[in-house]
């Protein structure tokens, strides 16, 4: 699996940024996330096991995961939901 290099450049950039502004960062897991990042799009799981998901690398890429994305969307958000299927709508 290759790595999505933009990861590290924003991380590099947030982290920088934080040190100049004299922000102290705390890390969201206190353990190591294997570099498929599978913990973080565990959808099945929300809201009881997980309370946090966020998808990085290929799954960004994944039609699968984009299909969950839109169904939390909808479910937490259905306001922001409809508004992108408006736009949507309209520019294709």
């Amino acid at each position: 699996m290759q790595m999505d290099i933009s990861i590290l450049f924003s991380s590099n950039i947030f982290y920088k940024l934080s040190v100049k502004q004299g922000i102290n960062i705390k890390y969201f897991y206190n353990h190591k996330i294997d570099s498929s990042f599978s913990e973080l799009v565990q959808f099945a799981s929300l809201p009881y096991r997980k309370t946090y998901i966020h998808t990085l690398g290929y799954h960004k890429r994944t039609y699968r995961i984009g299909e969950r994305v839109a169904e939390r969307l909808w479910y937490e958000y259905p306001e922001y939901y409809n508004s992108i299927v408006d736009i949507v709508k309209k520019n294709n």
